[in-house]
């Protein structure tokens, strides 16, 4: 071959080489261009709420938000999509007011815009992608352009049973009240994000390439609460405030010698799953947030203490006394003030134990008349700072615990404060604290600490409140309240009750004065009477229609202390039954 032959050859060759080294150049730098990515979370599962035996209180379901993220679409591409979403999302009851313009400005903009949110399945997405890539062949990788992002949505299977206890969790996945906020940091999962590219050269499909941190779970809580005994209260609470047309109220049922609490409820309560439906007051718990002045349900506290004090090595109280009780008026005087004390009863001469039993505010004010005149103010200040835990947290996992409140003893008149504190008011704590404190008695002595989650050792601010001699004469008097006195009509013929009323007027701050139809209804008591299992606290807050706290608060003492009985007693026989077989 010629050499000129050859020089022709050779350059021909490398044109063709220079050629296919600059088409590839243009194929590399075309597809850089359309390189794309974007930044996606994968949420982790919160952990789930149970109660004390496996039931699921809140839990969280997959569900998924799709999003449209129309980049690299032609302008015709665009408006057919458009209007293929419009009416899909119309037809399947997804459409928002004002969505179409949102698409497009999303469009113009170059941003991603969130399509549906959380539903439950992918049967609606992949019925939609299906459709488009049948009529638009043509357009290339649609499921790019409408995708899904993975999250979970949190859902309460007893919706307002565990409302205010439990609490719930927004739309954002921040834990706003109740046990969900208390234990948020043991319940919320750690969100992981991943980066999506989209590349030509792979065919121009999206896929996950890299995680920046992947997502982990969180860890499930259980509770002490007792689902079938939370609805005996709730439904027992709801009755008696709609009959009573009160306000609002509680009900605490605790285990007398643990301090597990196995019921916790409030009505009105709200549904977690639609919480934006209620106002704060719904979500606050009544008897954790708010201080209430407890009236005659502190009376054998107070009287406890009392039994149990000596002063220069003398009794300050004996169950022997007797204090007279004026016909049911007494009037206070000192100086210039005077102060009308009376009872619902016209009594004359009561011992310590009628005192009690008939709840007389006369025979409380002359008890604390002796008591200072032979006893010591600092220490009854500071065994009611102790056994009321007015200067320190309860210790149960929830928010918004109020600190109660008590006038130094220092700043005491001798006449008015201490009739007053013998009666129940001038001190003010959370509602908790007063059934902690009445508990002592059934516990023999104990101030425990209350749990609601389950796996706690049985722990005590205090296990020694009372000496056995005045634990003994208290469960006596607190039987005979319910037998004989003003708690008669919590008598039940089925199960042996002991407890006491409280009749309390709330103090109005506007007015400076305690109103004249505004009244806490409270029943604390312990059952059965003999072998105490359960001590409970029902509270009813502006009862409007009758107001003691016998027959208010009472009526629905009684009626979840018999449902609870019963439904106990058939669990034995069925025991037997089985056992038997």
């Amino acid at each position: 071959m010629k050499k000129s032959n050859l020089f022709v050859l050779l350059l021909v060759l490398s044109g063709i080489f220079l050629l296919i080294l600059l088409k590839l150049f243009g194929i590399i730098l075309n597809s850089s261009q359309s390189f794309s990515k974007r930044t996606l979370t994968v949420e982790g599962k919160r952990g789930d709420v149970l109660d004390s035996r496996g039931k699921l209180i809140a839990t969280s379901l997959l569900s998924y938000d799709i999003y449209f993220y129309g980049k690299g679409l032609k302008k015709d591409e665009f408006n057919s999509l458009l209007s293929e979403t419009v009416n899909f999302l119309k037809e399947n009851r997804q459409y928002e007011k004002g969505m179409k313009q949102k698409i497009t400005n999303a469009y113009n903009n170059r941003r991603s815009i969130l399509l549906v949110k959380g539903i439950l399945s992918l049967e609606l997405y992949e019925k939609f992608m299906s459709e488009l890539e049948k009529k638009y062949k043509k357009i290339r990788d649609i499921k790019g352009k409408f995708y899904y992002n993975k999250k979970y949505t949190r859902y309460y299977p007893f919706r307002d049973l565990y409302g205010q206890v439990v609490g719930f969790v927004n739309k954002e996945h921040h834990a706003i009240c109740g046990i969900e906020r208390g234990e948020n940091g043991t319940l919320r999962g750690t969100a992981g994000k991943y980066i999506d590219n989209h590349l030509h050269l792979r065919g121009g499909t999206w896929g996950r390439t890299k995680w920046l941190n992947e997502p982990e779970n969180g860890q499930d809580i259980k509770l002490t609460l007792n689902t079938v005994l939370q609805d005996f209260c709730y439904e027992a609470l709801k009755k008696g405030v709609e009959k009573f047309r009160a306000k609002r109220g509680t009900v605490v049922l605790m285990e007398t010698s643990t301090g597990k609490i196995r019921a916790w409820t409030g009505y009105p309560s709200f549904n977690p799953n639609i919480y934006s439906k209620y106002g704060y007051e719904r979500f606050k718990n009544m008897s954790l947030e708010d201080i209430f002045e407890p009236g005659s349900i502190l009376k054998p506290i107070i009287i406890g203490f009392l039994l149990s004090s000596k002063y220069h090595d003398n009794s300050v109280l004996s169950p022997h006394d007797v204090f007279y009780c004026e016909n049911g008026k007494y009037l206070l005087k000192k100086g210039n003030k005077k102060r009308i004390i009376r009872d619902v009863e016209k009594n004359r001469y009561l011992n310590v134990k009628k005192v009690l039993v008939h709840s007389s505010n006369i025979g409380m004010a002359k008890i604390m008349q002796k008591y200072y005149k032979k006893g010591n103010l600092k220490d009854l200040y500071v065994f009611l700072l102790g056994i009321l835990n007015l200067k320190r947290s309860i210790g149960v996992p929830l928010p918004n615990y109020t600190n109660g409140r008590i006038l130094n003893y220092k700043k005491w008149n001798e006449i008015f404060s201490l009739a007053s504190i013998g009666m129940g008011y001038e001190i003010s704590a959370p509602l908790i604290n007063f059934l902690l404190a009445f508990n002592t008695i059934p516990s023999k002595g104990k101030l425990l600490k209350p749990q609601i989650l389950a796996g706690k050792k049985v722990q005590y601010f205090n296990d020694n409140v009372f000496p056995k001699k005045t634990i003994s004469f208290l469960q006596t008097a607190l039987r005979d309240v319910v037998i004989e006195g003003t708690g008669k009509k919590v008598n039940s013929k089925y199960i042996a009750i002991a407890g006491k009323t409280g009749t309390a007027k709330k103090y109005d701050p506007q007015t400076k004065k305690y109103s004249t139809d505004k009244y806490l209804a409270s029943f604390i008591g312990y059952f059965p009477a003999d072998d105490p299992k359960y001590t409970m606290g029902v509270f009813i807050d502006e009862p409007g229609k009758k107001y003691y706290g016998g027959e208010v608060a009472g009526s629905i003492f009684k009626e979840i202390a018999e449902r609870i009985y019963f439904y106990e007693l058939n669990k034995k026989l069925i025991k037997v039954a089985v056992k038997d077989e």
